[in-house]
């Protein structure tokens, strides 16, 4: 397991410079890139090889390993998101600051064309809920089997050991179906939680924000360079 970013594999992105913000679809999902930087950051060893996909959405084939991306972000996080993607096609100066007025107002902040914000909960019922849903639809046959499950999330939850623990023995007791993920990983500002759900347990791993920074703006480079290959084609 590493914490470094010299650990991640090598990938050659793009210098562009692309001073706006991106559009709201893209050939790559930046949160399934983002994923899979976070990932390979904790874990090089495990998900260096991580391909994108669909259902699940990343995936690989050789280590028989899928992982599907999700969010558990609460109502006010969305809308600021939402909002942030219609920076993208506002020409108007008038109608962006509106829009950033308006993130702004819901806690949110736009940096150097990054959204920051707005800060998280202190409950895990985001968390669990999310996973639910997952776990109801790799049991329904709403995704490609893999020998190993495992369950990406991202969500900006405040957490202490207590609320851990029981969000451990939440997930453990709702995972005993046919089908299960063997691991979760909930990643939030400062802290990649990562729960092995075989043999119940979880780590607390440091995600300061220089890196998180760092990896945002390196799925920002990748989907900009898928965008622009497909467009020279």
């Amino acid at each position: 397991m590493t914490k470094s970013l010299d650990k991640i594999t090598e990938e050659q992105t793009t210098t562009i410079d692309y001073n706006d913000v991106l559009p709201p679809h893209t050939r790559l999902d930046i949160w399934e890139v983002y994923a899979r930087l976070v990932l390979q950051f904790i874990d090089v060893a495990e998900y260096g090889h991580l391909v994108h996909g669909d259902k699940p959405d990343l995936r690989d084939e050789k280590l028989g390993l899928g992982v599907e991306v999700t969010q558990a972000i609460p109502t006010c996080k969305q809308e600021s998101e939402v909002l942030y993607a219609r920076l993208h096609n506002e020409k108007d100066k008038a109608g962006r600051s509106r829009i950033i007025e308006r993130i702004e107002q819901v806690g949110g902040k736009v940096f150097n064309h990054v959204l920051f914000g707005p800060n998280g909960t202190d409950s895990f019922d985001l968390i669990i809920d999310a996973f639910k849903e997952k776990l109801g639809k790799l049991n329904a046959g709403g995704y490609e089997h893999f020998k190993h499950n495992h369950l990406f999330i991202r969500s900006n939850i405040y957490a202490d050991g207590e609320m851990l623990d029981e969000g451990l023995a939440s997930l453990v007791a709702l995972n005993i179906q046919t089908l299960s993920f063997e691991r979760v990983i909930i990643s939030v500002p400062g802290h990649n939680y990562d729960f092995d759900l075989i043999n119940c347990s979880y780590s607390d791993l440091p995600f300061v924000s220089a890196d998180q920074y760092l990896i945002g703006e390196k799925a920002r480079s990748i989907v900009i360079k898928a965008e622009i290959g497909y467009a020279a084609k």
